[in-house]
């Protein structure tokens, strides 16, 4: 719809109003007074877009004279719902997101009522038809309308499960009963499977799981049978014998039956690996675990039978640290003892406690500018009775590398001893990694205090250090830009 025709020097404007046509005239003096072109045409086409108050502009010619059309944006004055019961408006203009003052646009308000009638299917109405009309509500505004007819909902008409277990499937029918002639929405689904997954967590049946096979609907979709398989469909309990030092009631809270997840690892398995690392936590190392399962009245309940063989707990009697090193041996025994675990720091061995205590003195050393630290072999040694333990480290500390030189290139507003200055690193002094990493940061920090937003330091993340063939020097350059 445009407005009516307005003429200027064989120009003849559609859809562009008095008022612009006029600010046209001042803009373009020149070109009314001229005699009409193509040139002049895409002049006044280009100046009419650039106002942002049109969505498209076109030019055609008959005879002497040039009509240009205006295609003005029009905006959103208001939206409306009506028929709408089970969803606010509220929600739906969150969803739709077309508000009074924006851009009408035709296809987004259609998509939007495609989005509102998904949304009405997933709270189980499927037979929700969504109608889109558009009213004039004056100069380039336009009124959108959502008539919605919601129709019945969808519901859950029966629950069928299948399972080789039938005391389970009954047992199951009776939690999820109430699910029945409900609304078939994703949120009721969720809280059905939900209600599932805890039923059997709380019975001990480890591995069972709910999985929906299909959903049949009737033909009007008011109704719908859902259908559901139950997977591993046994309940587990757990013996314990042979616990000694720890009590029963630590091992079954280590297993922790209702924290187990649905997976394929067998529950035995899990149960042993659980309790094994519990003891080995403690500081039995020689900790012996069996399982065996076994059926208890009939095929669905499982038994499964832990027995525990803890063995000594075993003490760390003597901790030697030998090779290329220059500190006392205690030096570095102390440091892993106190940098392992509690375990480890209260005199009891576990391997694993230890790794960390070995990895931790590498990283201590090298960030102390031992940069070639390395641990050659770690012996244990047990005694006779396996309650003690004697621990044996070989290890090469390696040269501890000094700082031989700093360089800073692509500096240009300050020069390289004022930069030198304002880091924490020294010449002649170890390479410690901590130091190099705050004297990076002290850097970035002072040009971004004088300004310089868009600093950056070329290297940072490689060739940053160089290193003399002994590893004993090392020269750092910082590449500026």
């Amino acid at each position: 719809t445009f407005f009516n025709q307005a003429s200027w020097a064989n120009f003849i404007f559609e859809g562009v109003s008095e008022n612009q046509i006029q600010a046209l005239k001042v803009q373009l003096p020149k070109i009314f007074e001229q005699k009409p072109s193509p040139y002049n045409a895409d002049i006044i086409i280009r100046t009419l877009i650039a106002t942002g108050r049109f969505q498209n502009v076109a030019a055609y010619q008959q005879d002497q004279t040039f009509f240009i059309v205006g295609y003005p944006i029009q905006q959103i004055y208001d939206v409306k719902f009506t028929g709408n019961s089970r969803i606010r408006d509220s929600e739906l203009q969150e969803l739709i997101n077309l508000s009074p003052g924006k851009v009408f646009e035709q296809k987004a308000a259609i998509e939007a009522g495609g989005r509102i009638k998904d949304l009405y299917g997933e709270f189980g109405y499927f037979n929700t038809h969504i109608e889109v009309s558009f009213t004039n509500a004056g100069a380039n505004q336009v009124n959108i309308i959502y008539s919605i007819k919601e129709g019945p909902p969808c519901l859950i008409q029966t629950l069928n499960l299948e399972s080789e277990n039938e005391q389970l499937i009954q047992q199951l029918e009776g939690q999820l009963k109430k699910y029945k002639n409900r609304n078939f929405t994703q949120e009721l689904v969720k809280e059905l499977e939900q209600k599932a997954r805890n039923y059997f967590k709380g019975k001990q049946y480890l591995r069972s799981r709910l999985d929906q096979i299909k959903a049949e609907f009737n033909e009007e979709r008011t109704r719908v049978d859902l259908f559901y398989k139950i997977s591993s469909p046994y309940r587990y309990e757990l013996v314990v014998k042979g616990p000694e030092r720890l009590s029963e009631f630590q091992v079954r809270r280590e297993v922790g039956f209702s924290e187990f997840e649905v997976s394929s690892l067998d529950p035995a398995v899990e149960v042993e690996q659980k309790v094994k690392q519990l003891y080995l936590r403690k500081g039995y190392a020689h900790v012996n675990v069996t399982i065996e399962t076994k059926n208890k009245g009939d095929r669905f309940y499982k038994q499964i039978w832990l027995k525990v063989d803890e063995g000594p707990r075993v003490k760390i009697q003597s901790f030697d640290v030998a090779g290329r090193i220059s500190q006392p041996a205690e030096y570095y025994s102390d440091f892993i003892i106190n940098n392992s675990s509690e375990l480890i720091e209260n005199g009891y061995y576990n391997r694993k406690d230890l790794d960390l205590g070995y990895e931790n003195l590498i990283t201590h050393l090298k960030n102390q500018g031992f940069l070639r630290a390395k641990i050659h072999s770690a012996r244990v040694e047990f005694s006779k009775d396996k309650a003690s333990a004697k621990i044996q480290l070989v290890m090469d500390e390696g040269p501890l590398t000094q700082v031989r030189r700093i360089r800073i290139t692509g500096n240009k507003d300050f020069s390289s001893l004022q930069l030198v200055n304002v880091i924490s690193l020294n010449t002649n002094a170890p390479l410690r990694l901590p130091l190099l990493e705050k004297s990076i940061s002290e850097l970035k920090e002072f040009y971004l205090k004088q300004g310089y937003l868009e600093m950056q330091l070329l290297n940072e993340n490689e060739n940053l250090i160089t290193y003399n063939d002994s590893g004993t020097e090392a020269n750092i350059i910082f590449r500026i830009y």
